[in-house]
């Protein structure tokens, strides 16, 4: 059962490869590209953005570039292996056979698994290593579980190293710590756990010398955040990082009903079981509600950074990392709904029918969608590139209508675009000579996305070149590749 869950998990991640269009993959795809062909232009100006120390996912995507090359099936890779592993991770939670049915279905028809391992992030990637660790600490009885709780440690640094939110962790093992006390005694207790904190001594000490050689502060990580967090703020880059200063309708219903209104919009009716399972828990297992819930309250709760409150915006990607322990928890609960309701089997039977029917109605269609979604940009940037080949001596221009243009093509082609390419903004064009003897094209990428509009409004002349109606060689409604000619037309309307 899990290898079919596997299997058919990555064909849908194949079947629905999207296009590159959103800063966050493009930087992190940048910065990995950067590491695989020098590291110390990655790290050697010491720059403490958290997204150039987030290395969890920068390294291994790098490694991936040196083995495979730069491309859209092989950037997202570091998703599908975090879906996978998340999948991995609810199958070894499960303790019986029917558990483990119940398991692998709710990941097939998890819509938030599906649309995040199309794309790269860190979030999923953490998600799926704080599951791991998680499932370490589920598996501390018997006389192996000192070694399960030191690869516990080992996984939860892992997506430390991934992002930040893995502090979250912190909690979920407290709680296992009470729950031994309370149980064993400190001096089993102190047995079993030695050998992990022991090696999370040695890893933190090494990541804090680390990062002190590196960035000149072994505390870089979390003043790269606050500063990270200021400079978001400053740009008025998005009204959910500008909650200082807002009126008390915005802070009542970002800490009361906007995120159980996310987790709803996210999970439907797979959020039932969640909220019975503590009545449908048992023994060990309660790891998985507890866990579910500390994520859920981190985020909901939690601040992104120590200099203020300032909690974190309402955003489906920031609550992916509660997807192992979630789907864990709702395939546990599910399956001891069934043993423990006082109900006849034909009435048991029926309820959880119902509810697996609205589960896979609610995912049916998100998933279709996102299996047959378009590709604009991939196939505009096919065809550029296959006329930049098929005349490497004659110059190719491709006008950019605004600045994500420039940084999307930079990545089809693959970072290292031909010597006869070039791409420059249209007030660039505009301001060289005009051209003689290049192939121009033009591309217009139509703002679709909220934070696409923080751009500077003069960089952006979508307007001017849609209005000359230039032929179209490819592209749908919100990107078009407009064939040029040579570009004199295309110039002076733009100079």
């Amino acid at each position: 059962m899990l290898l079919v869950a596997l299997v058919v998990e990555t064909i849908l991640f194949v079947a629905a490869q999207g296009d590159y269009v959103v800063a966050d993959p493009l930087w992190y795809a940048s910065l990995a590209h950067s590491i695989a062909a020098d590291p110390s232009s990655a790290f050697g100006h010491g720059e403490m953005h958290p997204f150039v120390m987030r290395v969890g996912l920068t390294l291994p995507l790098a490694l991936l570039y040196r083995l495979f090359g730069v491309s859209t099936l092989v950037s997202n890779l570091p998703c599908l292996i975090a879906a996978n592993g998340t999948i991995a991770t609810v199958y070894a939670a499960a303790r019986t056979p029917r558990a483990k049915v119940i398991g692998m279905a709710l990941c097939l028809a998890c819509v938030p698994l599906f649309q995040h391992m199309r794309l790269l992030g860190v979030d999923l990637p953490a998600g799926a290593l704080i599951g791991c660790s998680v499932l370490c600490i589920a598996r501390r009885d018997g006389r192996r579980g000192a070694l399960w709780l030191a690869g516990g440690v080992v996984a939860w640094f892992a997506a430390f190293l991934v992002k930040e939110i893995a502090l979250w962790c912190a909690p979920i093992w407290i709680y296992a710590i009470v729950v031994d006390l309370r149980a064993s005694g400190w001096k089993a207790t102190a047995r079993t756990y030695a050998p992990a904190v022991g090696i999370g001594v040695v890893l933190g000490a090494g990541y804090l010398a680390l990062c002190a050689v590196v960035w000149g502060d072994p505390l870089a990580r979390i003043h790269g955040i606050t500063h990270a967090v200021s400079n978001v703020q400053a740009a008025r880059y998005s009204d959910a990082w500008l909650m200082p200063g807002a009126g008390a309708s915005r802070w009542i219903a970002r800490l009361i009903w906007q995120v159980p209104v996310l987790l709803v919009t996210m999970f439907g009716a797979m959020l039932v079981p969640v909220v019975l399972s503590p009545w449908l828990i048992r023994g060990r297992d309660r790891i998985w509600p507890v866990a579910t819930a500390v994520i859920a309250l981190c985020y909901w709760f939690g601040s992104s950074t120590i200099r203020a409150y300032l909690p974190l915006p309402i955003s489906q990607r920031m609550i992916v990392p509660v997807l192992p322990c979630l789907l864990a928890t709702a395939a546990l609960a599910v399956d001891g709904a069934i043993d423990r309701w006082r109900l006849g089997i034909g009435a048991r039977r029926a309820i959880v029918v119902a509810w697996a029917v609205v589960v896979v109605a609610q995912a049916a269609l998100p998933i279709a969608a996102g299996v047959r979604h378009p590709h604009p940009e991939t196939d505009a940037f096919a065809l550029v590139r296959r006329e930049a080949a098929a005349d490497p001596a004659r110059p190719l221009i491709v006008v950019c209508g605004e600045p994500r243009c420039a940084m999307i093509g930079n990545f089809y082609f693959g970072f290292a675009p031909p010597p006869n390419v070039t791409m420059p903004l249209a007030g660039e064009f505009a301001a060289a000579p005009p051209p003689h003897g290049a192939i121009v094209r033009a591309l217009v990428n139509r703002i679709r996305a909220p934070g696409a509009h923080n751009t500077d409004p003069s960089s952006d002349r979508t307007a001017d070149i849609t209005a000359l109606q230039l032929p179209i060689l490819a592209g749908n409604k919100n990107v078009t590749l407009y064939d040029a000619g040579d570009g004199v037309r295309l110039h002076d309307a733009l100079h």
